[in-house]
């Protein structure tokens, strides 16, 4: 009995690691129907701090991982892209204060992630 839970942990534990992160694997478009992504590129401000007299709506983030050689590297391009998705998806006007980090992904079955956050706001 004591093996047979002990094997029925062991499965759980391999299933929990090998279930991936939440990041999106590789780079490219987020998943977002093209008009909106047009919308998004076209109002969806970036800027290096808040402007004065904004309201902010509070942090987005993104993560991009790399998972396999076959798929194309995510880029800081597609985590800002997917930051300002999140903004728009929030009413925001734009994105300040964007940070981007590059971080191992191993524990999430990727090789790198990479995590992006930023303050969004409405004017």
């Amino acid at each position: 009995m004591a093996v047979r839970k002990s094997l029925i942990v062991i499965f759980l534990l391999f299933v929990v690691g090998c279930a991936g992160g939440n990041a999106t694997a590789g780079g490219g478009l987020p998943n977002v129907d093209p008009e909106t992504l047009r919308r998004v590129q076209r109002q969806i401000e970036v800027s290096d701090a808040v402007p004065q007299g904004v309201t902010r709506l509070g942090e987005v983030s993104s993560s991009r991982g790399h998972r396999s050689t076959l798929q194309r590297e995510p880029t800081e391009s597609d985590v800002v892209l997917e930051l300002k998705c999140a903004a728009y998806a929030l009413g925001a006007d734009g994105i300040s204060e964007v940070k981007i980090e590059k971080k191992s992904g191993l524990m999430n079955n990727y090789w790198w992630v990479l995590e992006g956050r930023a303050m969004a706001w409405k004017r």
